[in-house]
């Protein structure tokens, strides 16, 4: 018994931790990025390419990261990123780094054609950085950003497998629309839960320009027609991918129902993020 009682501080220690490191180097996000390119894959009857999904998960990881380093430019966010704040220098370096191997790995591995819709991507997240750190005010409600980040990370993930695709059948477009309405409301929420914050530093969206109760409803509106487009799948027989949306949709509507309470509002962005993590598990089916 004393050994079991000493064990399990230290491996709520280790999984704090190692959460906590993940956390802070948006390696869950990088794993989600890649679980969708899977689900993409898998709808789109694709082998999943290990370079492709290289290139993927480190041009998600050089944007979050450039948008860390970018966050504590600003004084309202140097307590949120210290981290970054204090290692800015090795980040600098590292993001360096990181950016001349994915050029390498990009010419190296992708087509000419591949290569010039990367640039598009690459185009659109330089955009989105810009909007996002150096237009304030409520000029940034003419450039919404729960789209142009959902735009972004769609055609991010999906853009390889439908390149190599040489038909598309109706069901694919459903799911891309739903995988769209499944990022939309995972910013959303964002957008919800941090809409004082954002507001009181001037981070102004064409969502939290509106008053809580006509968010709460707009987001509601869009995780039910994520069900109803979820649902609308068993026409296709595709229970599988129904079923993963589902999970997905219905965690988030439980956070918005219950946004008011306290373990909710401070672990909204673990349980909205990690869901995604879900997808995952087309890597394997």
């Amino acid at each position: 018994m004393v050994t079991i009682n000493f064990i399990k501080p230290k491996l709520r220690k280790l999984f704090h931790r190692t959460h906590l490191f993940f956390q802070l180097l948006s390696l869950d996000i990088v794993l989600g990025a890649l679980g969708g390119y899977a689900f993409a894959c898998k709808v789109l009857d694709q082998e999943i390419s290990l370079s492709v999904s290289i290139i993927l998960a480190v041009a998600v990881w050089i944007t979050y990261i450039s948008d860390h380093l970018l966050d504590t430019l600003s004084a309202v966010n140097q307590s949120k990123y210290a981290f970054f704040s204090k290692n800015r220098r090795f980040f600098l370096i590292f993001l360096t780094l990181l950016s001349l191997a994915e050029v390498f790995l990009i010419f190296h591995f992708l087509t000419l054609m591949l290569i010039f819709t990367g640039m598009l991507i690459g185009s659109g997240l330089f955009i989105y950085l810009f909007l996002q750190h150096f237009i304030k005010g409520r000029l940034r409600r003419f450039f919404p950003k729960e789209i142009l980040i959902s735009s972004i990370y769609i055609f991010a993930v999906w853009f390889y497998p439908l390149a190599i695709t040489t038909r598309l059948p109706k069901e694919p477009i459903v799911l891309i629309l739903l995988h769209f309405i499944l990022v939309y409301s995972n910013v959303s929420l964002f957008s919800y839960f941090e809409r004082e914050k954002d507001t009181m530093n001037l981070q102004f969206s064409l969502l939290t320009m509106l008053n809580e109760k006509k968010l709460k409803f707009i987001i509601l509106s869009i995780i039910v027609l994520g069900f109803m487009l979820s649902a609308y799948l068993v026409v296709f027989e595709n229970l599988l991918s129904a079923m993963f949306l589902l999970i997905i949709f219905t965690i988030y509507l439980f956070v918005l129902v219950y946004s008011e309470n306290d373990q909710v509002r401070k672990r909204y962005a673990d349980i909205t993020d990690g869901s995604f993590l879900i997808f995952l598990l087309f890597l394997f089916l």
